[in-house]
């Protein structure tokens, strides 16, 4: 992704709750955040996690729907 080899939207795909997740799933979506940041470095990432445009994407990954799921 951070070679955009991937588009930014797959991430819709993952809804990161922990009834729809396991713990090697939930392990697994940390160190890809990690390598993100390690790759793109905290600021981009920030930049691109926060851009208007790509909040439909990151909605199912930081659900806000439900306190349990935040």
């Amino acid at each position: 992704m951070w070679q955009n080899a991937l588009p930014w939207h797959v991430l819709a795909y993952i809804r990161l709750t922990e009834e729809d997740t396991t713990s090697s799933s939930r392990i697994f979506i940390k160190i890809l955040f990690q390598e993100l940041s390690e790759h793109l470095g905290i600021r981009i990432l920030n930049e691109r996690l926060s851009h208007p445009s790509m909040q439909d994407s990151f909605e199912s990954i930081f659900p806000r729907d439900n306190l349990k799921n935040t």
